[in-house]
């Protein structure tokens, strides 16, 4: 910390300081929040979800064709075990917290690709 001005009263530095420190807390907590996310692998995933065609009464045989719908989703890998890979799409402004997450079944999974 530097030492205040000769021509500045104490009080008045005092209350510079007091305003640098409010603006710098905002920013050190963003730093930890970009800390946890760098611990964390974004990526991009390939996986089929279930889809359904069409509400309509339909021979079984066109029925036994139903199709899966291809998604792709990208975000930060938080979990990826043999059951389910979980993505978070957002961090909040408190360090450790995200949102926006998604499960995906392990089994419905084509491919994992990380993204820089």
């Amino acid at each position: 910390m530097s030492t205040p001005p000769k021509r500045e009263s104490i009080k008045k530095y005092v209350a510079r300081i007091k305003k640098y420190q409010a603006r710098i807390r905002p920013l050190a907590a963003r730093v930890g929040e970009l800390r946890t996310a760098a611990k964390l692998k974004l990526v991009l995933v390939e996986w089929d979800d279930a889809a359904s065609d069409t509400d309509d009464w339909v021979p079984c045989g066109v029925a036994a064709m139903g199709t899966l719908s291809p998604i792709v989703s990208v975000g930060f890998m938080v979990t990826s075990n043999r059951k389910v890979i979980i993505l978070a799409q957002s961090f909040g402004s408190e360090a450790d917290k995200v949102a926006d997450r998604i499960t995906i079944p392990r089994h419905s999974v084509r491919r994992i690709r990380r993204l820089k």
